[in-house]
């Protein structure tokens, strides 16, 4: 869990945003990674036994975080090998029904661009989108 404060531009006020980590060194086969993306959307409405009471998620977070998953940090794998899982993962969650219905949010990023640009800078690929995203969402 990664929780950081967002300046309002305007200096009026600031907010507490919340993000799932997920590490990828690409170790591991593409479905067993895409098994985690969607623990996360399980985690998304999950009670507690034999209870109608809100979803566990919502007595820690007011909105559910939105998960970042880095791919890299693996000198065994080309540049082009990580960008392809990376894109791979997002093509996979934007067709996964579990994850789109949940509403989870999931950004993708490499881990080279993440340590190169740093994570405010548009470098995270979004399920669905043809452009990167800032950490916030924001297009730049």
């Amino acid at each position: 869990m990664l929780s950081y404060t967002v300046a309002d531009p305007a200096g009026r006020a600031a907010t507490l945003a919340r993000r799932f980590v997920e590490l990828d060194r690409g170790t591991e086969p593409p479905h067993v990674l895409f098994e985690k993306l969607r623990r996360y959307a399980l985690y998304h409405d999950h009670r507690p036994t034999g209870s109608d009471r809100e979803p566990w998620w919502k007595q820690r977070y007011p909105t559910f975080p939105a998960l970042c998953l880095i791919i890299g940090a693996n000198p065994a794998k080309t540049s082009a090998q990580l960008t392809r899982r990376l894109h791979t993962m997002c093509a996979l969650a934007a067709a996964d029904p579990l994850i789109t219905t949940q509403r989870v949010t999931v950004m993708a990023c490499r881990f080279e661009e993440l340590t190169t640009r740093g994570p405010g800078a548009a470098i995270w690929w979004m399920p669905g989108r043809s452009d990167p995203v800032t950490w916030t969402g924001r297009t730049s």
